[in-house]
């Protein structure tokens, strides 16, 4: 209902649709913090430019065309695990080669820093004030959310994914 509301509220140029996945066979690990660092690695993306004109007004015909969209996600995905490619229905593949730029890793460091920095001034300023039911409880909250998240994460990604490994 969300994306329904957005896409019929905004005035969009596009909508555009994007299949990410990493290669079966990759060598170096994948994901974000491989490209935060800096670091090459493969990952095949599908993108599809969605005109305003070709998405349904209605929301029930939208969810029906959402469900198809979602669809042929799957069919893409599992085409990728079986032949190695997304394409299907007879499109073009177009390949774009992207190197990560080296100041990444820097960014991410210094997102790091930045929190540690954060944290370390929170727990001085309330520590100091004698603000410890403060402290104490941003510090339970937090560490339960972490927990929570991980478990979400771990359900989800591992456990219902039928294209993770």
């Amino acid at each position: 209902k969300g994306l329904w509301s957005a896409v019929s509220a905004l005035k969009l140029d596009a909508l555009y649709d994007a299949t990410v996945t990493p290669p079966i066979d990759s060598g170096p690990e994948t994901n974000m913090l491989t490209l935060a660092r800096g670091l090459p690695c493969d990952i095949h993306i599908h993108f599809e430019r969605i005109l305003p004109t070709d998405i349904p007004k209605e929301e029930q015909e939208f969810a029906l065309w959402l469900y198809h969209r979602w669809s042929v996600k799957e069919e893409r995905l599992d085409r990728f695990l079986i032949e190695r490619e997304m394409l299907v229905h007879g499109e073009e593949e177009k390949t774009l080669r992207i190197h990560p730029s080296k100041a990444s890793s820097k960014v991410m460091y210094g997102a790091i820093v930045w929190y540690f920095f954060c944290a370390f001034v929170f727990t001085i300023v309330t520590l100091r004030n004698g603000w410890y039911r403060l402290f104490f409880g941003w510090t339970f909250t937090f560490s339960g959310l972490m927990a929570l998240l991980g478990a979400v994460l771990h359900a989800v990604h591992f456990k219902k994914s039928t294209h993770g490994r």
